[in-house]
Parts: C-alpha cells; sequence; structure tokens
C-alpha cells in the first residue's frame, strides 16, 4: 500500500511538472558555475560611497529578480593581531530593472550607511549574483 501511495504522489507531482514547465524552474538551486553561465559580474570598483559593476547576461531571454550580495570585507592592517570592532558588512540589492536578452546592465550602488574611514584596515568590496529569474520560459 505504502509503495502504492508513494508512487501515485510521484505521478501527480510529474503530472505538475509537465503540465507547468515554469514550474520546475521556479525555486530551482544552482551552482555558482551555472549562475556564471548566465549572469556575470565584472568591473567591480568603489569610487566614494558607490559601488560600480557592469552586470552582463548570457542568456537568449531578459533577467528579472536580479538579487545581488554586495559583501565589504575588511582586512586588518595587522591580521596577526586584529581588533575586535570589524566593520566589514554584507548588503543584499535587486536591480530596479531587469536585464535585456544578451545585454548589460551598469550597476550603481549607494552604500548606505557609507563604510567607515578607518586607519587600521581597508575593505574589499566584492558582487556576486544570488539568484535571478529567466523570464520567457
Amino acid at each position: 500500500m505504502g509503495n502504492v501511495r508513494g508512487m501515485t504522489i510521484g505521478v501527480a507531482a510529474l503530472l505538475c511538472v509537465l503540465a507547468d514547465p515554469a514550474m520546475a524552474q521556479r525555486g530551482r538551486v544552482t551552482s555558482a558555475q551555472e549562475i556564471a553561465s548566465v549572469l556575470t559580474v565584472r568591473d567591480v570598483r568603489v569610487e566614494g560611497d558607490v559601488v560600480r559593476a557592469t552586470l552582463v547576461n548570457h542568456a537568449p531571454r531578459r533577467l528579472a529578480d536580479v538579487r545581488l550580495l554586495i559583501r565589504h570585507a575588511w582586512l586588518w592592517n595587522n591580521e596577526r593581531n586584529p581588533g575586535t570592532d570589524n566593520p566589514g558588512r554584507t548588503d543584499t540589492y535587486v536591480l530596479p530593472a531587469e536585464i535585456p536578452a544578451g545585454g548589460t546592465y551598469n550597476l550603481e550602488y549607494k552604500i548606505v550607511p557609507p563604510l567607515p574611514r578607518r586607519s587600521d584596515g581597508r575593505f574589499v568590496t566584492t558582487v556576486e549574483v544570488i539568484s535571478f529569474t529567466e523570464v520567457g520560459f
């Protein structure tokens, strides 16, 4: 009886996926390599309190709901004896616009609140893609 029930649930789930192929894609976990094959971040730089970068869409479909992780890692001048007040932080940001198929998006992210100005180390800022939605499946 348990096998029949499990098989019925499995067949029902398969029918749902076949009926709505986009359902199979929603919430799909992908690797960093898969994400990078669709959307890459290049030319990351910090100018004052603004992070700038170029996002490149390699997909044949437009991308929406692009969510980024903007990491401000703090590197101490003396890593052997670091301080206790690490000002590093991570921000998330959702692009306000879609990226066209094969197109680019010029990111200009205002750091709010600004990173503190300190003499005991420096920030290294990186930008990575957390998620996105391909539009037009």
